[in-house]
């Protein structure tokens, strides 16, 4: 396996290829900071479990929302994907939204050894196609930290996706998922446009670099 760096526009995504295993959810599963056991991975390929927890109608978004979040990431450029339908800009700190997330992460203690890094504004245009599965953070560093850095995505509108392995996680409007930063996925496809955020919080443990992607082939 050879693992080669790229340089992208803007940030969103690392890739690196894995499997993992998924349950069920509840809003009240603790999922976080999950043990990785010793495997040396050109043999066998780790198996993640309870990498994700999912936050049901925690925002409430207006179209007002939406309609702010959309214009600032279409006056951006377009991000990592098969196709130029996918794109991406920062998200001001005085946006509405952007204080309701700040609030939402220290309210859930998600900030607890990590600190608030980039959030963005995300669209995807009408027949926007699948991303490839990635992870946001290298994970080889991130199966060494004591806290893992963590992404969330954020839905401003019903069928918001995320691809997971095995199957794809479905958000409705004001749902938040939090996913640890080496836990592969891919930005779905979709045939209607589709306005949403993600946010980084990164850990003391890893060091993100902006703009680089992890591809293994």
């Amino acid at each position: 396996m050879k693992l080669f760096f790229f340089k992208l526009p803007v940030l969103e995504d690392q890739i690196f290829y894995f499997y993992y295993s998924l349950i069920n959810l509840s809003n009240d599963c603790q999922l976080f900071n999950c043990d990785m056991s010793p495997i040396t991975r050109s043999h066998r390929t780790p198996v993640y479990i309870n990498d994700f927890r999912i936050f049901r109608k925690v925002l409430n978004v207006s179209e007002n929302d939406i309609q702010k979040v959309k214009k600032i990431a279409l006056s951006g450029i377009s991000i990592f994907n098969p196709d130029s339908k996918r794109l991406q800009n920062v998200l001001p700190k005085k946006n509405s939204i952007s204080h309701a997330l700040m609030d939402f992460v220290k309210h859930q203690r998600l900030d607890q050894g990590r600190s608030i890094g980039n959030v963005v504004a995300l669209h995807s245009l009408r027949g926007c196609k699948k991303q490839n599965m990635h992870c946001d953070y290298d994970p080889d560093d991130v199966s060494k930290a004591n806290i893992k850095p963590l992404s969330l995505l954020v839905a401003l509108q019903s069928g918001t996706q995320l691809g997971l392995q095995t199957s794809v996680l479905r958000l409705n409007r004001g749902d938040i998922v939090a996913f640890n930063g080496d836990l592969p996925h891919y930005g779905a496809a979709y045939n209607q446009e589709n306005t949403r955020i993600h946010m980084y919080l990164d850990s003391t443990d890893v060091k993100r670099i902006d703009n680089t992607t992890y591809l293994l082939q």
